[in-house]
């Protein structure tokens, strides 16, 4: 499980590389240095992902949200089809 203290100890590296989590979450860390908080998940055979926000920003907040939005990816409820202001709210 990737900590705040174990996403600050990780370093870029010369390609972007992703840091896997729970639930389908994992940290995209850039080149450049930048960290994308990320839930990867599968919606009829297809790939998909949803970008959840840069750490630290986002991270404590959406951590909690990870779970619930890979549960209705794969229910059929597509996150990319959600409103900013209602992706927290999805029931």
């Amino acid at each position: 499980m990737l900590t705040d203290a174990a996403v600050r100890r990780v370093k870029p590296r010369d390609k972007a590389f992703k840091t896997q989590d729970m639930h389908g979450m994992y940290l995209l860390v850039q080149p450049g240095g930048d960290s994308v908080l990320a839930v990867g998940f599968r919606h009829d055979g297809k790939p998909g992902t949803v970008a959840l926000g840069v750490y630290p920003n986002v991270y404590r907040k959406d951590r909690a949200n990870a779970r619930k939005i890979a549960y209705l990816a794969l229910r059929g409820r597509l996150p990319a089809s959600w409103n900013s202001s209602d992706a927290g709210d999805q029931t």
